[in-house]
């Protein structure tokens, strides 16, 4: 499998895209991070919703992705964010 992929490094590519500040932060936040500035705009969105929405003729609404509030939701401690596995704690 490494012969066909060459010398290339997908974690370095990935690391080269962080923000520098990235390794202080809490894991959570760091997995945050990552969902919303990579998966989201180029899967999750296009393929498990506005597409699939509109392909059926339902117009999706998605009011966690406001800005204000998603500003909002940065500033919570990751304690508030999550509890175990109970993702929706606050």
């Amino acid at each position: 499998m490494r012969s066909e992929v060459g010398d290339y490094d997908g974690r370095a590519e990935l690391a080269g895209r962080l923000p520098a500040e990235c390794s202080t932060w809490d894991p959570l936040c760091q997995s945050q991070y990552l969902e919303m500035a990579h998966l989201l705009p180029g899967y999750i969105l296009s393929s498990q919703g506005d597409r699939v929405a509109m392909a059926h003729g339902v117009e999706g609404r998605y009011p966690f992705l406001d800005p204000d509030v998603v500003a909002f939701a940065a500033t919570l401690p990751p304690a508030l964010k999550m509890k175990v596995l109970n993702e929706k704690y606050l």
